[in-house]
C-alpha cells in the first residue's frame, strides 16, 4: 500500500513538472531573444605590417606585435606600435611607442606610453602621447614634450608639427637650451 501511494504521488509530481515547462515555453514564445555581448575583438593579427599610400607615393608604413581590429567602434589597437613617415625629399620620421590605435575610418593614429620620433635629420622628440591627422599630416599632443638635436634642447607642453611644412608649435611653458650653431 504504501508503494502504491508513493508512486502514484511520484507521477503527480512528474505531471506537475512537465506541465509546468511546456506552460513556461509557451508563454514566452513572444519574448525578446537575449544577445550576449561581444567580449573580443573582431579579427586578431599577430605581426601586422600596414602601408598607408595616397597620391602615389607611400605615406606611412607601421609595424606592430599584434592588433586588435574592432569593425562597431571603427578603432584598431595596437601593440608596440613602430611607423616609419615619409615626407618631401626623402626625409623619414620613426615613431615609436608602447600602444596605438588606428581609426579606420579616417586612418588616423594615435601612440601613447614612451612616444619616441627620431628624424631623418637628426632630432629625437619624446611624448607621452601624440595623434597623428593623416589628412592634415599633422602631429599633436597636449603631453609634456622633449626636442634634442644639432646643439638644441626644448621643452614644453602641448605641440603641434605640421609635416609638410616642417614646422613645430609647442603650446606652453618652453624652456629652451641652443648650443653652438643652430640650423
Amino acid at each position: 500500500m504504501k508503494i502504491l501511494r508513493y508512486l502514484v504521488i511520484s507521477i503527480i509530481i512528474v505531471i506537475t513538472f512537465t506541465a509546468g515547462g511546456f506552460l513556461y515555453l509557451w508563454m514566452n514564445k513572444g519574448a525578446i531573444p537575449f544577445e550576449i555581448p561581444k567580449i573580443g575583438s573582431d579579427l586578431k593579427i599577430k605581426e601586422v605590417h600596414l602601408t598607408r599610400a595616397a597620391a602615389g607615393r607611400t605615406e606611412w608604413e607601421l609595424t606592430a606585435k599584434s592588433a586588435d581590429y574592432f569593425k562597431e567602434k571603427g578603432v584598431t589597437y595596437l601593440d608596440s606600435p613602430q611607423v616609419v613617415f615619409y615626407g618631401e625629399k626623402g626625409k623619414r620620421m620613426e615613431l615609436v611607442g608602447d600602444n596605438g590605435e588606428i581609426f579606420n575610418d579616417t586612418n588616423d593614429i594615435t601612440v601613447s606610453g614612451n612616444v619616441k620620433i627620431t628624424t631623418s635629420d637628426g632630432y629625437l622628440f619624446r611624448a607621452d602621447s601624440l595623434r597623428y591627422s593623416s589628412e592634415k599630416k599633422v602631429v599633436t599632443t597636449e603631453s609634456k614634450v622633449f626636442i634634442k638635436g644639432k646643439g638644441l634642447e626644448i621643452e614644453g607642453i602641448g605641440m603641434s608639427a605640421d609635416m609638410e611644412r616642417n614646422t613645430a608649435l609647442i603650446k606652453r611653458g618652453v624652456k629652451a637650451v641652443l648650443e653652438g650653431n643652430v640650423k
